[in-house]
């Protein structure tokens, strides 16, 4: 029969034991799963005293240590399983939640994130939100201003264990302007600072972690108010910045600010498959793959129902303003409609909806359609897409 236990967890590594008790001198070997998927794997073969000491384990060496590299970072919640590698058994106490370390001063100005994968319309809703006096957005280099996705790296740099891969330290793909370096004294090298070792990683990803992120708030907050005075919003309730769907940003902003109002842009991929297939310097196999991994996050995203976040379609916003607007003000718990002008807000997105909302329907082939639909045939029916082969039937 098998057993096993979870004995102590920390965000760098998970301690307990695990054996087969009609198979004492075999050493079993545990599986850790984060939020579903494969973090690692760990021999039980390490001596425990207390497991000799009950008798009917063998010699008793069914102890393991998996270590989590990169640890866990504290700026986002985690579901955690530890199962028997060969039978998916849960270990006792194996299955628990890791919660962000959230704290959450007073505040005056909230974010708004305009969240995105790679598709068009993120000026566009950037531009509607920035017209409202009660929103501050910063408007020069096409609403590029990203505080919250350079600090939120900034934070998960300094508290996680040097010798990262370099690609881990950039503050995102398309931000090479900026490249932070790890901390140099989270490494194995200053262990023995600490008696046990643990406690030094304890130390900066734990007790590190919030007055870092309190800080990087406070300046964030700063920045935006200050804007606000020169905008003349001196009333401002809330700051908009536009954020990729896969940055870490988004988990930061939910540690650091006690409400978030966060707005999914999404896209027909038929149309977001046009727009890589014509600017993709890569395969198609390669922009296909993209925009797979972009479905299936929003997907993901809408299933977890979360509270916080409103999902709305680019061809909404450029073809249907008013009731996006209206949309928007009621998700914000605004008593007014946005206070932006629909048609200002059309007239500037007129190009880009004229060469982008249903391109698919003149530039693709039926084979291309119907591939396409079979592949996000979820997505498009989740977001009320019509599909050309229910259309054509």
């Amino acid at each position: 029969m098998l057993d096993g236990r979870v004995d102590a967890f920390a965000r760098h590594s998970i301690r307990g034991w695990a054996a087969d008790a009609a198979r004492p001198d075999v050493r079993v070997e545990v599986v850790v799963l984060v939020d579903g998927h494969p973090r690692g794997r760990a021999i039980a073969d390490r001596p425990r005293e207390d497991l000799q000491t009950l008798g009917t384990l063998g010699d008793g060496a069914h102890g393991f240590v998996l270590a989590l590299d990169p640890p866990l970072s504290p700026l986002r919640s985690y579901e955690i399983a530890v199962c028997h590698a060969e039978t998916h058994e849960l270990l006792r106490v194996g299955r628990f939640t890791v919660a962000a370390e959230v704290s959450h001063p007073p505040e005056r100005m909230r974010p708004i994130l305009v969240s995105v994968a790679g598709q068009s319309g993120g000026i566009d809703l950037m531009r509607g939100l920035a017209g409202d006096p009660g929103i501050v957005a910063a408007d020069s280099h096409a609403y590029g201003v990203k505080l919250l996705d350079y600090y939120a790296h900034a934070l998960e740099v300094l508290v996680v264990p040097g010798g990262r891969p370099p690609d881990c330290t950039a503050a995102n793909a398309g931000d090479s302007d900026y490249v932070l370096a790890p901390n140099p004294f989270h490494t194995p090298e200053y262990e023995g600072l600490l008696k046990p070792p643990r406690l030094l990683y304890e130390f900066f990803q734990s007790q590190s972690a919030a007055p870092i992120s309190a800080a990087f708030k406070a300046v964030v907050t700063q920045f935006y108010e200050t804007l606000a005075m020169h905008q003349g919003k001196r009333l401002a309730g809330y700051f908009a910045e536009q954020c990729d769907l896969f940055s870490v940003a988004r988990s930061f902003a939910r540690l650091a600010f006690r409400e978030v109002h966060e707005i999914v842009l999404l896209q027909d991929p038929r149309d977001a498959y046009c727009g890589y297939r014509a600017l993709w310097f890569g395969t198609p196999e390669q922009a296909m793959a993209t925009l797979r991994r972009a479905c299936e996050r929003t997907v993901e995203l809408r299933r977890e129902g979360p509270h916080d976040t409103l999902f709305l379609r680019c061809e909404d916003l450029r073809l249907r303003p008013e009731a996006a607007l209206v949309e928007i003000a009621r998700f914000l718990s605004l008593e007014r409609a946005l206070a932006t002008d629909p048609q200002t807000l059309r007239a500037a997105t007129e190009d880009a909806m004229l060469h982008s909302v249903g391109q698919w329907r003149t530039e693709l082939d039926s084979n291309e359609i119907a591939l396409l639909e079979r592949e996000f045939g979820d997505y498009l029916t989740l977001f009320g897409y019509d599909t050309w082969v229910h259309a054509s039937a």
